[in-house]
């Protein structure tokens, strides 16, 4: 079988423990939206389950309490027991990814046109990937690659996976997938996958991706704005900007300075997106700090099932409601602990915290406190952001009101 890096190739050699403990790492909610969403862009006939009625089927197990081992096989075995296609397996990568941020080390690179003067490339991803693809082509490289918007940062993600395969499909050879990291708004920053300077496959995805941004990108100057033509960039470089490796890709967007909204998650999130202050052009006479709070009381208030979605939208998912409630987040918290430590007494600092400590377990934590908000069992107007899920899904203190992330454990300190 002759691999051309298409979305429906099936590499001929799969190790299927290696998927099965991938698979495993995932909730058993994601897993049932990767076989729906599979089903759906992939059709197979699997007995009388079909693309139709995979949805119902999944909902039945569900209520049998189906585990992450019994739905990774049916994965594997039956329901794509030919083997995965290269599609499906960057898909899970990159949900991984997501759901375990923490497993990958990252470093970030910076376009420059001249010595001093940073370049913003503006990268249109469909574009940016088949040029990407074309110039992989010409150096007689196969790979595959996939795209993927984050689902709460404004970041594109791109998966490369490069491999070798001969015509008859006895030898297959993948390298570790590398990933490529845009800014949505203009950035001069590139993040990408932490490598070793004598990795030279690495060397090579880097040099390709320059390249790729010379041809597909209009270069917008950091500084001063003005845009050119990538026809009239002569060069551009990419240098290193940081030598650490930084494992997390939210801290290491948030800590390069990318742009205003980087720290700007949570409940802030309306402000970097620009929602909650009014334009300059807008009518001020209608600003809530001219007319003033609604008189309504809470309990009126939160009659109206609208304008309550509508609270509860913006405190978990950072934006107003747009059709019927979504309570599932992109990224479930299956398993989180909190430590709550108040002074009752404020005038005596020293004086002993009050300490509860709370555990919660479930398939989705923060989409289940956000249906009890809903139903107006939990008030919204008084819930904390670190149950709303502002902290993503990390553990920690909350003193005073303020959040600390546990600290890991081990080492010799």
């Amino acid at each position: 079988m002759l691999m051309t890096g298409e979305d429906t190739d099936i590499p001929p050699i799969q190790k299927n423990d290696v998927i099965f403990q991938k698979l495993k790492r995932l909730p058993v909610i994601t897993l049932c939206k990767l076989i729906i969403e599979w089903m759906q862009r992939f059709p197979i006939r699997h007995g009388h389950i079909n693309r139709h009625n995979v949805k119902d089927h999944l909902e039945i197990l569900l209520k049998t309490k189906v585990g992450r081992p019994e739905l990774a096989k049916l994965i594997i075995r039956k329901y794509w027991k030919n083997g995965l296609n290269m599609y499906q397996l960057a898909q899970l990568d990159i949900t991984i990814l997501l759901q375990h941020p923490k497993s990958y080390l990252w470093n970030s690179h910076t376009v420059y046109k001249t010595d001093i003067e940073k370049f913003a490339p503006v990268v249109v991803p469909i574009e940016f990937l088949q040029t990407l693809q074309s110039l992989f082509r010409k150096q007689n490289q196969r790979c595959h690659i996939f795209y993927k918007k984050h689902p709460s940062l404004p970041l594109n993600m791109f998966r490369v996976l490069m491999f070798e395969c001969n015509r008859n499909g006895t030898h297959y050879i993948e390298k570790i997938p590398f990933y490529i990291v845009f800014t949505i708004s203009k950035s001069p920053i590139i993040i990408h996958t932490h490598y070793r300077i004598s990795d030279i496959f690495a060397k090579l995805i880097m040099q390709l991706v320059k390249d790729a941004i010379m041809a597909t990108s209009r270069i917008d100057s950091f500084y001063t704005h003005s845009m050119i033509s990538s026809n009239n960039t002569e060069y551009i470089t990419l240098r290193d900007g940081n030598s650490n490796p930084i494992k997390d890709l939210s801290q290491i967007y948030a800590t390069t300075g990318i742009d205003g909204s980087g720290n700007s998650m949570g409940t802030w999130a309306t402000y970097g997106e620009g929602i909650s202050d009014i334009s300059p052009l807008s009518n001020t006479q209608i600003h809530k700090s001219i007319t003033g709070k609604d008189d309504l009381t809470p309990h009126a208030q939160h009659h109206n099932k609208l304008e309550l979605q509508k609270k509860s939208m913006l405190r978990f998912h950072g934006k107003e409601l747009n059709g019927d409630p979504c309570y599932d987040n992109d990224i479930t918290v299956e398993k989180i602990k909190f430590t709550l430590e108040n002074h009752i007494d404020d005038d005596d600092p020293l004086s002993t915290p009050v300490t509860i400590n709370f555990e919660f377990s479930g398939k989705d934590i923060f989409g289940g406190i956000h249906e009890l908000c809903d139903k107006g069992m939990i008030d919204i107007d008084h819930i904390p952001g670190w149950l709303c899920g502002d902290n993503g899904n990390k553990s920690g203190k909350i003193i005073d009101g303020d959040f600390e992330e546990y600290k890991m454990r081990g080492g010799l300190i």
